[in-house]
């Protein structure tokens, strides 16, 4: 099957034209995810401290919290931000992450944070069955992968759960050897 190039003019380049092409798209493409995960990272803080701020705003209007919330917290159009139960997520993933204090992992995600805070439930084998594995377990991109250390801790957990089979086999594998 053949697939469908982006452009004619690829397919006049010479073989170090096309090579050069490839390297720059890949150097892009890393820029660019390096920045997704960066912005993740930002995005979660700010939710954090969007929670930080309903916890002080709760405290400073007890019984009249909600109200408050609707009152002050719209849009320029005057709609509400965000719905209560919203508000109350940021708040309980505040009190998650301060309860985990310096153990709290790294979350990429705001969902993630929410289902490890117990606010979402867990995905379903359903969700799993329909999400492909990460790039980073592929054991050929792996190899290439940054040193672990830089590795988010929620991937160094994912890739040890991921590579326990493998682990598992190259042991089994390094016994036979022994043994022959």
């Amino acid at each position: 099957m053949e697939t469908k190039l982006l452009s004619t003019a690829a397919s006049e380049l010479n073989d170090s034209q096309l090579a050069t092409a490839i390297v720059q798209s890949l150097r892009e493409s890393e820029k660019l995810r390096d920045l997704c995960i960066a912005s993740a990272a930002k995005a979660i803080a700010h939710a954090i401290s969007c929670g930080e701020l309903l916890i002080v705003a709760r405290e400073r209007h007890r019984g009249e919290f909600l109200a408050w919330l609707d009152g002050y917290c719209r849009d320029e159009k005057g709609d509400p931000l965000f719905s209560q139960r919203s508000a109350y997520n940021y708040i309980k993933a505040v009190k998650f992450k301060a309860a985990l204090g310096e153990e709290c992992p790294e979350f990429s995600t705001l969902k993630e944070l929410f289902i490890a805070a117990g606010i979402l439930p867990p995905p379903t084998s359903a969700d799993e069955i329909q999400r492909p594995p990460a790039p980073l377990f592929k054991l050929q991109f792996a190899l290439n992968a940054p040193p672990p250390e830089e590795w988010l801790s929620m991937d160094r957990k994912e890739f040890l759960e991921r590579a326990k089979p493998v682990v598992d086999l190259y042991e089994r594998v390094r016994a036979a050897e022994k043994a022959a």
